[in-house]
């Protein structure tokens, strides 16, 4: 995929000759107007007197062929961008389902009993505690001019940089930035309003007390997520290893890499610069871009000149292999011998990206089996299954636009009258338009304008294998490699509170519904009021200050 640049009216786009379909289109151009001169030239007849030369009679007649040609080329180029933008779609639902297994697996595995110990308290455990409006602030922030002094001197950390630097009790902050306190309270004084039951609304309409709860609970900042060890569990590795090898191969598949020669899967390295969307970016961190320039250049320029200029790209098995060598795909954790061997044994990308899901599903039917995932339910377990499911939908959508080519028949009915359109052009100009010049321009530019198009609609049609126009695959996996490694994180760093202090959990009095003697609801009322002493009441599950009896009557 090609990046570029909008800027100057979007005119500098124009500076670019690898992967332009405008440049490849001007030979064929060039050479309609090449005919136009050796008709005009070659033949008697003056032109310019339309009196002796008059080929046809009315434009209309013309003008048939341009219509049917413009609607047949026209299609040819929807029908190719659609297949781009389907390829897309394809891999992105790709990734969005497999991640979803990554990051529900995590977060399953963080409620087994392997952190119970360091597991943050749960609400649910503390019913009394619905009135206090939680809000986090910020002690320092820069202002725009401040960014903007500093700008140059950040440098933005990587996900496994994160993961690394908690461990040793480095904050994430970015560089030359202050900081987060590391205990306030949960409620900014002033910003904590304090609900109001259905029954208060209803009735007198009057402000509560503020609950003085909120001076009871503090929050404490845990920026390694609750996970004291230097080493991701071992579980969250096997996990993200399996996904981001699934992820590799079902790429490098879809890429079509040649299946006699090794899979170019390599291992990710954390803090590694992001792998470039155009694959002959001149900022290329891996390297590949002078592996593939040594390749070229071993060709031969004239050789490579001439192919570029006849859109004659190098298909051969190790034209591609050599390309895609110097373009890996990288797999947390490494690839070991054993899967590569396997992988290799498996006949088709179709069977090796089967294979990659099988490793996957019964890693997680072990690990629950096991009780890696806690006490979560069968039924919520089997999303997992779902969306490995889905994944793998989406990545048959994406191989059904690899492998299954832009239909024979339209194809070659848009060559042929592409190939007509070049011959028959000058003569069309040659009949309505009397100046050479003005021929030879309309002609050129003509000509030029349709070659293009077409060419357009054959990169788009191919949209894995035409490079530099193809898919970023490789930018891709790595954006997913850091997502997955995102699990290592652990539990929210504001997920822990304590309350200072024993709140009396207030007791609930289930009322008898219908028509009851007054002494039942006086009773009742007296047990209420009773159990339930002022401070708590301001705070608690029922939200509601009894100022008197008769007022708790009104209210109960």
């Amino acid at each position: 995929m090609i990046v570029y640049d909008t800027s100057l009216w979007g005119f500098r786009i124009l500076l670019r000759g690898h992967g332009s379909a405008l440049y490849k289109a001007f030979l064929p151009a060039t050479v309609s107007t090449a005919i136009l001169l050796g008709i005009y030239f070659g033949n008697s007849v003056d032109f310019e007197d339309r009196s002796e030369y008059k080929l046809f009679d009315h434009p209309y007649a013309l003008g048939v062929f341009v219509v049917a040609y413009t609607f047949t080329l026209t299609f040819k180029l929807s029908f190719s961008y659609n297949r781009y933008w389907e390829a897309c779609t394809a891999i992105h639902q790709m990734h969005s389902k497999w991640l979803d297994v990554g990051m529900e697996m995590a977060a399953f595995h963080l409620q087994s009993n392997k952190y119970k110990a360091i597991m943050p308290p749960a609400f649910g455990e503390h019913p009394e505690i619905t009135s206090v409006r939680r809000q986090r602030s910020r002690v320092h922030e820069k202002t725009a001019e401040d960014v903007e002094k500093h700008l140059d001197s950040i440098k933005e950390p990587t996900t496994m940089q994160w993961v690394f630097n908690r461990k040793k009790g480095k904050s994430f902050i970015r560089k030359n930035r202050p900081s987060f306190p590391q205990a306030k309270n949960i409620n900014l004084p002033g910003n904590a309003p304090v609900g109001k039951t259905d029954a208060k609304r209803r009735s007198s309409g009057k402000a509560l007390k503020r609950s003085k709860m909120n001076k009871r609970l503090q929050s404490v900042a845990v920026l390694d997520g609750g996970i004291k060890t230097k080493e991701p569990a071992l579980f969250l590795q096997e996990l993200t290893h399996l996904l981001s090898l699934l992820s590799a191969v079902a790429f490098s598949t879809l890429r079509n890499d040649n299946e006699e020669t090794e899979s170019p899967l390599v291992p990710f390295e954390p803090g590694t610069p992001w792998q470039p969307v155009d694959p002959d970016d001149v900022n290329d961190p891996s390297g590949g871009l002078m592996i593939r320039k040594e390749y070229y250049r071993s060709q031969g320029k004239f050789w490579n000149t001439t192919k570029y200029l006849l859109s004659i790209s190098d298909r051969s098995e190790k034209g591609k292999a050599m390309y895609n060598l110097a373009r890996p795909f990288r797999v947390i954790g490494g690839v070991s011998d054993a899967e590569i061997q396997l992988l290799q044994c498996a006949r088709g990308p179709l069977a090796k990206v089967a294979l990659c899901s099988m490793w996957l599903q019964e890693f997680i039917s072990r690990e629950y089996l096991n009780g890696s995932t806690g006490p979560v339910a069968p039924p919520i377990i089997s999303r997992l299954f779902q969306y490995t499911s889905d994944g793998m939908v989406g990545y048959n959508q994406a191989r059904k636009v690899a492998y299954i080519p832009f239909p024979f028949p339209h194809n070659q009915v848009t060559a042929f009258f592409t190939l007509f359109t070049i011959v028959y052009l000058p003569v069309l100009f040659l009949t309505y338009i009397r100046t050479l010049w003005t021929a030879i321009v309309m002609n050129l530019f003509a000509s030029w304008c349709f070659c293009a198009l077409y060419e357009v609609a054959r990169e788009l049609e191919r949209p894995f294998q035409n490079v530099p126009n193809d898919i970023p695959l490789n930018n891709l996996q790595h954006q997913f490699n850091e997502a997955l490694q995102t699990t290592y994180f652990g539990f929210h760093p504001d997920a822990w509170w304590e309350i200072e202090g024993k709140v009396k959990t207030p007791t609930c009095v289930r009322l008898p519904s219908g028509s009851e003697h007054n002494e039942q609801l006086e009773e009742a009322v007296e047990n209420l009021a009773g159990d339930i002493n002022a401070e708590a009441t301001e705070g608690t599950g029922l939200n509601v200050v009894f100022e008197d009896r008769e007022e708790a009557k009104e209210e109960t």
